[in-house]
């Protein structure tokens, strides 16, 4: 994007969650009912303190089964070992099945043409394709 704005105001990852959210209900979902997170307004100390406790700090969207109202974007600390803690570079989508199991799908996804290739694969898995 030429404009980063989208992806430091929150507006980007509360579109994609949104989408993904629609896709998985069924339903629409209106992209400004996601909490966002301005990462213009994150104290970089609060970022390094996480870094320097051994966490890898991260952005992180969150759907809860049935509450469309927790939609949100949150920095968490994750663990080293935590799926989600993957290079700045890639994305990765953690989806918790009814089952209780979950899955785990990693991509590139930085751009416009990733980013459409990361969407078909998430849409294809989920239909079983």
């Amino acid at each position: 994007e030429a404009d980063p704005t989208s992806d430091l105001d929150g507006s980007d990852a509360a579109l994609k969650l949104a989408l993904v959210v629609g896709v998985l209900t069924g339903r629409p979902v209106d992209p400004a009912t996601v909490q966002r997170l301005d990462l213009r307004h994150v104290d970089v100390r609060t970022v390094q303190a996480l870094a320097a406790s051994g966490t890898v700090p991260r952005v992180v969207a969150v759907a809860e089964r049935d509450q469309p109202e927790s939609l949100r974007l949150e920095l968490r600390p994750l663990t080293p070992d935590d799926p989600l803690a993957i290079p700045w570079r890639q994305v990765a989508y953690r989806y918790e099945l009814a089952d209780g199991s979950a899955q785990v799908i990693t991509g590139s996804g930085i751009g416009p043409a990733a980013t459409a290739a990361a969407a078909l694969q998430d849409v294809a898995w989920l239909f079983g394709s």
